[in-house]
């Protein structure tokens, strides 16, 4: 398995353009029990099946950018999520709230910002 950016699986998209290519033409081929000369397929319909699936492709392609840059963006989300708590525990060190909180429930709140 070929894996790119962010877990993309190409080999699981290049068996699915394969697939789709073959029941592609066998769609568009006509049926060789009737007409045995006529079994390559027509040089449109295999243009027109190249260009839609490499539509396909670009579009996967497209896909795979944008799920990359989310990617990217949801890390220095949590990044920052995560600095923001250590900020939180760390004041929670500095500031009088233990006097208004018994041992336990300090103890339940310190797991909560750890």
């Amino acid at each position: 398995m070929i894996n790119g950016a962010a877990g993309f699986d190409y080999d699981e998209l290049a068996r699915r353009l394969l697939v789709q290519l073959v029941r592609r033409l066998a769609a568009a081929e006509p049926d060789a029990t009737t007409q045995p000369e006529a079994c390559e397929p027509y040089p449109s319909v295999l243009r027109a099946t190249v260009t839609g699936l490499e539509y396909e492709l670009a579009s996967a392609w497209t896909k795979q950018d944008e799920l990359a840059e989310e990617n990217g963006r949801l890390r220095e989300e949590l990044k920052a999520a995560q600095r923001s708590l250590a900020l939180a525990a760390e004041r929670l060190g500095k500031m009088p709230i233990a006097t208004d909180l018994d041992s336990n429930e300090v103890v339940v709140l310190q797991r909560l910002l750890g």
